[in-house]
């Protein structure tokens, strides 16, 4: 069976007007079940893979900070990368996303009313895995909207447009 140990240490800010959160991680995981390619001479154009219990690791930084322009304004900035290896083949783990982060700007007020214009940016996949799709950078404009129905407090609305603006 696979078996995981975390670690994690990180550090929170709390200001009148600034407010951050930075965390560092890594995961050791033993008998990691990973997809692995199957020795042997594949069908010309094909890879085939087979899966094996081997030790792996993921390790990763998270940032997020938000400075309070108004009452009812923020200013906000999301940042995230994700590393992870196994540590029999040296060869990149499967699904982890490239670095990331996101930067916009947010309205809430006392009553629920809540709209934030961001950007998402992503960069391109820089450790990418035989039979995975391979990842561009890409940046996008969106922007996400909540409200809350006054008589109906667990009752939300939400809607989310996004625009692909380039890739990069």
């Amino acid at each position: 069976p696979e078996h995981s140990i975390t670690y994690e240490v990180g550090i929170k800010t709390n200001f009148d007007r600034f407010r951050s959160q930075t965390f560092v991680f890594w995961t050791d995981l033993q008998d990691n079940l990973v997809s692995i390619i199957a020795p042997g001479v594949p069908p010309p154009g094909t890879v085939s893979f087979t899966t094996a219990n081997q030790d792996s690791y993921i390790n990763g930084v998270e940032f997020a900070g938000e400075l309070l322009l108004d009452q009812c304004w923020t200013l906000y900035v999301n940042f995230w990368y994700t590393y992870g290896e196994n540590t029999v083949t040296q060869a990149p783990l499967s699904r982890i996303p490239p670095m990331q982060g996101i930067v916009g700007v947010r309205y809430r007020d006392a009553c629920g009313t809540h709209f934030a214009l961001y950007t998402w940016m992503s960069d391109r996949q820089d450790r990418p895995v035989p039979r995975e799709s391979q990842r561009v950078g890409e940046v996008r404009l969106e922007l996400r909207s909540l409200s809350t129905a006054r008589n109906f407090p667990n009752l939300y609305s939400s809607g989310t447009s996004r625009r692909e603006r380039s890739a990069v």
